[in-house]
């Protein structure tokens, strides 16, 4: 029996599992064995992040259960501990317990993780997109600002809770910007405190133009995109990071402080070897680095693809870029390639140069760009949901979320949090005077960590 192991639940797992099944058909179970391990029991859906955290489509509607995506894998809920590439075992913490699983041929699809070593203070006060209860979390926490903003009178403390940061001019956070500066507009109809005291959403970029990597090609979606946003409103901060982030606000490397309750990040990305992988060839940025055969370099039996990945582009121009479709490619030429090898097959180069580009901002709003066709405005809009609709893994989930779009005149946004509402009507702490302090001399308590979990289809 060949043991087929395959780290992660994502989009790399997923497709190369289906590449596996299609080519080895009734060999898996009886003479091919695919084990599949995730810390979450179910795949979340990144592309309409936007939509979630705005009310326009529930989070459950976007999580599809792995279970019911890989009925011919043994599936283990669990974390890898540990990787022997000698003796081809990985040891995977379940529970309270260590269990080792033997492979043949290994699949790293393990993704990234947010930059908590690089910006101080992310965990305990920084908000963040990965994972589903993040944004739960984080959905709640825009719902419970606008309660307490209604219910303060002192204009400084209106204006903190008011106030907005997303850390990033990717594709990530100008599509934040836009969802929550849309989302701002429609709840004026139910907070009349939006009406008197205008919120504020600042964008913090460490470059000096949006969305750098459309330009120069496709400048003119950068450039509209950046117009919508001023037409919504937002602030630019140019050629600055976020450096620290406070029960207060942001401390940028520039040395400028910004006062807010909500700093959310969307910029960078961290990875973590799995203990044993340290001698893997990695980049700089600890990305595993792989050949055409999405082979881990030097390894026939170890495979890479995804965030966790340094994959060169078929075109030799770079490296491919960190978006879904291109993890979702990844996946399916390893999988196949694992497949060939069982069958002492020749592999196959990947050979996938991609499709487009795409980000939504706000309903009939939008940019696009397929097979170097630009596009921008409800033309676009409507291609990005489309597709990302039709690239769900589920055919179930894709059919729940094309009624939500269609019943969102009738229903309306979710504008209720669903952890206890009780919380929103607690006294709004006091906050500390207009000046810039340091972390390490607040005096607010710590917010809770959310729950530790995992934006666009084309773009991440």
């Amino acid at each position: 029996m060949k043991r087929v192991v395959i780290l992660g639940g994502g989009y790399v797992g997923i497709d190369a599992y289906r590449a596996l099944c299609r080519n080895l058909g009734g060999r898996i179970g009886t003479e091919v064995e695919i084990t599949v391990v995730s810390s979450d029991n179910c795949h979340t859906f990144h592309g309409f992040t936007g939509e979630v955290l705005t009310g326009i489509l529930p989070a459950a509607h976007t999580l599809t259960p792995l279970r019911e995506l890989l009925p011919r894998a043994n599936f283990v809920q669990g974390s890898a501990q540990s990787v022997d590439t000698d003796r081809q075992t990985v040891v995977v913490k379940v529970g309270d317990r260590l269990e080792i699983l033997h492979y043949d041929h290994l699949l790293f699809g393990i993704g990234s993780r947010d930059p908590f070593e690089r910006i101080r203070g992310l965990q305990e006060y920084g908000w963040r997109l990965k994972q589903v209860y993040d944004m739960q979390a984080l959905r709640d926490h825009l719902i419970r600002m606008l309660e307490q903003a209604d219910a303060v009178s002192d204009p400084d403390r209106r204006d903190d809770l008011l106030h907005f940061v997303i850390a990033g001019g990717g594709f990530a956070g100008v599509e934040m910007c836009a969802a929550i500066a849309e989302w701002l507009k429609t709840a004026k109809r139910q907070y009349p405190v939006l009406c008197k005291h205008q919120p504020r959403l600042t964008l913090v970029h460490s470059g000096s133009e949006l969305l750098e990597v459309l330009r120069p090609r496709y400048t003119k979606l950068a450039e509209y995109a950046q117009k919508t946003l001023e037409q919504y409103g937002v602030q630019f901060v140019w050629n600055a990071k976020v450096r620290e982030i406070t029960s207060q606000g942001a401390h940028l490397e520039n040395g400028r402080f910004l006062h807010s309750q909500t700093v959310i990040v969307t910029a960078g990305v961290s990875r973590l070897p799995i203990p044993g992988t340290e001698s893997l060839p990695r980049d700089v940025t600890g990305r595993l680095l792989t050949d055409s055969h999405l082979n881990v370099q030097g390894y026939k039996n170890l495979w890479a693809g995804g965030d966790t990945a340094k994959v060169k582009h078929p075109s030799e121009a770079g490296d491919c870029p960190s978006n879904a479709l291109f993890a979702m490619k990844h996946g399916m030429c390893a999988g196949d390639n694992i497949a060939r090898s069982l069958n002492a097959r020749a592999l196959r180069h990947f050979r996938f140069t991609g499709m487009g580009q795409a980000a939504g901002l706000g309903i009939g709003r939008g940019i696009a760009e397929l097979y170097g066709i630009q596009m921008t405005g409800p033309l676009a809009w409507l291609l990005r949901l489309g597709f990302f609709i039709w690239f769900m893994p589920s055919m179930g989930q894709s059919l729940r979320v094309l009624l939500d779009w269609l019943m969102l005149p009738l229903t309306g946004r979710y504008m209720v949090p669903l952890s206890n509402p009780r919380q929103v009507l607690q006294p709004v702490p006091t906050l500390e005077p207009r000046v810039p302090v340091l972390a390490t001399s607040s005096q607010v308590a710590p917010r809770s960590p959310a729950r530790p979990i995992s934006m666009a289809l084309w773009n991440e």
